[in-house]
C-alpha cells in the first residue's frame, strides 16, 4: 500500500511540473505566463505569472513588450476602495524583494496589454519580453487560457475581471 502510494504521489509531482512553464534568468524566475481569452473585438488583454527571486537584492519587473500581441503593454494593480473596484497603472514596475515571490493574479498585480494587433485565442501561445532592473531582459511565452484556467479563477468576481477590461477606461493613459 504504502509503495502504491509514494508511486501515486511521484507520478503526480512528475506530472505537475511537467505542464508548468519556467523560465530563469539570473536570480529570477517566472512560471506559468498566462494570458486570458479575449472576444474577437477586445481592444483590451491581461496576463498573469509569478515572479520568484532567488537572489540577495530585491529586484523589478520594469515593463513587458510583446510586439506581435499590443502596441503597448502595461503592469497594473486593481484594488478596492471605499466599495469601487480601481485600477493602476504602476509607474514604477513591480519590486520582488529578495527571497520571496509576487503572484500577478485576478484582482491584484496584472499585465495588461493593451491596443490588441489581435485576439487572444484560447490554447495559442505568444513571445513576450520581460525587463528587470537588474536581471535584464527574459523571453517568455504566455499561453492563453480561458477563465477557468487562470490562476486564482476560483469564483465569479476573479472569473469576470478580465472582461472588466474591456471596458477599461484608457483617458488616463499616455499614448
Amino acid at each position: 500500500m504504502f509503495k502504491r502510494f509514494c508511486l501515486t504521489l511521484a507520478l503526480a509531482l512528475i506530472a505537475g511540473s511537467a505542464s508548468a512553464q519556467e523560465y530563469t534568468a539570473g536570480s529570477m524566475t517566472v512560471t506559468d505566463p498566462a494570458a486570458r481569452a479575449t472576444a474577437p473585438s477586445a481592444e483590451v488583454g491581461v496576463g498573469f505569472l509569478t515572479l520568484k527571486n532567488a537572489g540577495d537584492t530585491p529586484d523589478t519587473l520594469v515593463s513587458v513588450t510583446s510586439p506581435e500581441i499590443a502596441q503597448k503593454i502595461e503592469l497594473h494593480k486593481m484594488t478596492m476602495d471605499a466599495g469601487v473596484m480601481r485600477m493602476r497603472p504602476l509607474e514604477d514596475g513591480i519590486t520582488v524583494p529578495a527571497g520571496q515571490s509576487v503572484a500577478l493574479s485576478p484582482m491584484g498585480l496584472h499585465v495588461m496589454f493593451m491596443q490588441l494587433k489581435k485576439p487572444l485565442v484560447e490554447g495559442e501561445k505568444f513571445p513576450a519580453m520581460l525587463h528587470f532592473a537588474k536581471t535584464g531582459d527574459m523571453a517568455v511565452t504566455f499561453t492563453v487560457g480561458g477563465a477557468a484556467a487562470m490562476p486564482g479563477a476560483d469564483n465569479k468576481a476573479q472569473k469576470a475581471m478580465p472582461d472588466m477590461h474591456d471596458m477599461h477606461d484608457m483617458s488616463g493613459h499616455a499614448e
